[in-house]
């Protein structure tokens, strides 16, 4: 006599032979997912999730790890290993001494741009 096992929607029913073997039971469940859940997601818009005068440089674990993928194509394949020796707080300086500002939130490196001076007007 086969075993019938029932939760919700689901019903199972394995038989004696089947569930006396050694083997592993491979079980296919048939599920009715209703289609009133299939919304669709809008894609963020950039303009509404990042604040103005911030620009989104992409996604690194760190900013030194950012500086070294942007320097990574500037250097000859024979001298990456020069990379490894930077003072990356030095690079950062100089990449910042338009008055912008890195940072990371996230895993995600931020460019925050120097406010604009009302001098001169």
């Amino acid at each position: 006599m086969a075993r019938r096992y029932v939760t919700g929607d689901i019903e199972l029913e394995v038989s004696p032979a089947a569930a006396s073997s050694s083997e592993q039971l491979a079980v296919e469940v048939d599920v009715d997912l209703d289609d009133d859940l299939d919304l669709p997601v809008p894609a963020p818009d950039p303009s509404d999730t990042i604040p103005e005068g911030m620009e989104y440089l992409g996604s690194y674990c760190s900013i030194p790890a950012f500086l070294r993928a942007m320097l990574e194509p500037e250097v000859t394949p024979a001298c990456t290993w020069i990379l490894d020796h930077l003072d990356y707080q030095a690079v950062q300086r100089k990449w910042e001494s338009d008055g912008s500002r890195l940072m990371l939130e996230l895993g995600h490196v931020y460019r925050l741009l120097a406010p604009e001076s009302d001098e001169g007007l």
